[in-house]
């Protein structure tokens, strides 16, 4: 039972910081698209 909860604050980091990663990454492409519009 140690085991599993170990493994739960582990993967809840994981999913968190992933999380953060692919809305950063969306982010800064939506970001790119605006202001790349306007630098044209």
């Amino acid at each position: 039972m140690s085991d599993t909860y170990e493994k739960e604050p582990t993967q809840a980091w994981i999913t968190t910081f992933a999380g953060t990663a692919i809305n950063l990454c969306l982010g800064i492409l939506y970001a790119w698209s605006m202001w790349g519009a306007a630098l044209r």
